[in-house]
């Protein structure tokens, strides 16, 4: 598989989901999660976030997606310690990111989230 953007700039981002199904399966909808530092996916009840730097961040993670039920949400690329995270402005359960993976994963209703390092 070969990609290439469109149209090309200094630095193009590329986050490729493959699906898998039977032969007479429908593949689920995808949708797109991006910010000015991060960018991710909602596919069924699933959403991953992931870094647009090369780095680990302690700066503050914001995205929002749509949906309804229950998501089991996973926030890549952040720097150990602990972290606050608040939907919609109202805080939920902080979450322990460790060194070995640098990651957060929690569970939550659709929303704007905002993860803020203590």
């Amino acid at each position: 598989m070969e990609l290439s953007p469109v149209q090309s700039s200094a630095t193009d981002y590329f986050l490729n989901v493959l699906q898998m199904t039977d032969a007479d399966g429908t593949s689920l909808p995808v949708t797109m999660i991006e910010t000015e530092t991060h960018v991710g996916v909602v596919i069924a009840d699933r959403v991953v976030v992931f870094g647009k730097g090369r780095d680990r961040t302690r700066n503050e993670v914001e995205f929002s997606f749509t949906g309804f039920g229950s998501f089991e949400i996973t926030v890549a690329d952040l720097e150990a310690g602990t972290w606050n995270v608040t939907r919609d402005g109202i805080s939920l359960s902080p979450v322990a990111v460790r060194q070995e993976g640098g990651v957060a994963r929690f569970d939550g209703q659709a929303g704007s989230y905002k993860l803020t390092i203590k």
